[in-house]
């Protein structure tokens, strides 16, 4: 990297002394990685530091730890944590888990869920009771009266139901019977006659036309 001797004996004094890469990168106007690289490449100047309390030999210092502390209670996140000590976020979860007495965790040391929940929480409607599907009450069915055998082979109007207007095919909806209610001779197109009333939902037919249909009616 080109560095005089004199800035590797400083880099060197730091080291010993416990300054974390970090803050000699800082100091030096370089990467962290790039002074634990020079570091790797010269062990006579630049011995492993060792990471206390478990710390799964990463070669974290005891200021590093202490840096990351102070950082973790002041309510900083891994990923900003991480960048300062250029590495990732998974490396230093990995040392706040093994590390609990001194990294408690956020949602006992803040004492409240996070801004984020409380602000989502505050975002989201209150759950209300669904309304219970009005369904429009049906016609009474008297039925009808008897209609001769010759009459129903030349007009199905005559299985009008009584109380019940009839509704162009056109205008008919989801769950309405589609029974014709016209003579046979007259033509069939979006506007014939057909019965209208509310079905079971399953048949296209209600009860009453469904048992003509299936040639059970009285």
């Amino acid at each position: 990297m080109g560095w005089s001797r004199e800035r590797i004996d400083a880099i060197q004094k730091l080291w010993v002394e416990g300054v974390n890469p970090a803050q000699i990168a800082e100091r030096f106007g370089v990467t962290r990685a790039a002074i634990i690289a020079f570091a790797q490449r010269n062990r006579d100047r630049f011995p492993a530091k060792r990471e206390t309390r478990g710390g799964g030999g990463r070669g974290w210092s005891d200021a590093d730890l202490a840096t990351m502390e102070k950082l973790w209670r002041e309510g900083k996140s891994a990923t900003q944590i991480a960048v300062r000590f250029a590495t990732s976020r998974n490396a230093i979860l990995g040392v706040v888990h093994r590390n609990r007495d001194r990294f408690p965790p956020k949602r006992e040391r803040l004492g409240r869920p996070s801004a984020r929940r409380e602000q989502s929480s505050k975002s989201m409607p209150e759950a209300t009771s669904p309304l219970p599907a009005q369904r429009p009450a049906e016609p009474q069915r008297p039925g009808w009266s008897f209609v001769p055998r010759e009459a129903v082979s030349r007009d199905l109007s005559v299985f009008r139901l009584q109380g019940c207007e009839p509704v162009a095919f056109v205008d008919l909806k989801r769950g309405q019977c589609r029974f014709p209610l016209q003579a046979f001779d007259e033509k069939a197109g979006p506007h014939m006659s057909c019965c209208g009333i509310r079905t079971d939902g399953l048949s296209p037919y209600c009860p009453a036309h469904l048992s003509v249909a299936s040639g059970r009616a009285a």
